[in-house]
């Protein structure tokens, strides 16, 4: 889980995705997900980061649930937090941009934040399938607005001619 688009931005240029590419020829079952929160190129920069390693997962999530924090989840058995320095998150330097990190194999700290990270995931996960079922019932109900305006249409029409 992400802090900023940008923190992504900056993992993907220290070789991120390399590494993972890697990591993921030695062990081919590895499940890698990256949470980063939208900004108004994060599409663009996870179309690329999919073409480069497309065995990892990538979901977006929606500002409000920011945590500020970067979590980063090995095997459920470490952990590492990065809390940045807000001013400086448009800087790409990793080193101007951290500001307190820790790190963890407290089995319980470790589980509380993947169940976290888990949670925010599934939460994403629920938040897309519900806006794909609001343009689905958006769609319906502008073909049912359509089909009623023939209907009146036609229903006027009828008048018209019982009239004359």
């Amino acid at each position: 889980m992400v802090a900023t688009a940008n923190a992504f931005r900056r993992q993907l240029q220290l070789g991120i995705l390399q590494e993972i590419n890697e990591v993921m020829r030695q062990r081919p079952n590895l499940k890698i997900k990256f949470l980063i929160p939208a900004d108004e190129k994060i599409t663009e920069t996870i179309e690329n980061s999919k073409l480069e390693c497309p065995q990892a997962d990538f979901r977006i999530y929606e500002e409000s649930l920011n945590t500020g924090i970067t979590i980063e989840i090995v095997d459920k058995k470490e952990c590492l937090m990065i809390a940045p320095q807000a001013k400086n998150d448009v800087k790409m330097d990793y080193r101007d941009f951290s500001a307190l990190s820790f790190y963890s194999n407290s089995k319980p700290i470790v589980l509380s934040l993947a169940t976290i990270v888990e949670s925010y995931w599934r939460q994403t996960e629920l938040y897309e399938q519900s806006k794909k079922q609001l343009h689905i019932a958006e769609d319906e109900l502008a073909n049912m607005k359509e089909y009623l305006n023939e209907v009146l249409k036609e229903v006027n029409n009828v008048r018209k001619r019982q009239v004359q």
